[in-house]
């Protein structure tokens, strides 16, 4: 093989792992720029980010790593939401049973003197 041939040769194959390396390179950076994000629904309070209950779009890997496993939020999916909703309206019914019970008392008490020795 002449030396003009290994020359063209080293150039041919230079080009094409040059050329393997950037499409490499550039489907990393896609992937990577993407910046995937998601839907979640908060499951407590969470500074910076929102109150219990509130639905939020974060990034894919910050739900993924972060708040799933530490129990902050799980995924807004249309059963996690209706589970949610299912929650919100049994404490709704809750919190009226509390006040009317609340005003039936004070209608019991109201006008009554109440003494407490120490």
């Amino acid at each position: 093989m002449s030396a003009v041939a290994v020359l063209l040769e080293e150039q041919f194959v230079l080009a094409t792992l040059t050329r393997s390396f950037f499409y490499c390179l550039a489907s990393i950076l896609a992937r990577v720029l993407q910046c995937s994000r998601m839907q979640v629904l908060l499951l407590k309070d969470v500074k910076g980010l929102g109150r219990k209950g509130e639905k939020k779009e974060v990034s894919d890997g910050h739900a993924r790593n972060f708040l799933i496993p530490n129990g902050f939020v799980a995924a807004a999916t249309a059963q996690t939401l209706a589970v949610e909703e299912r929650k919100e309206t049994a404490n709704e019914v809750r919190e009226r049973r509390e006040k009317k019970e609340a005003q039936r008392l004070q209608g019991v008490l109201q006008g009554k003197t109440v003494v407490i020795h120490a």
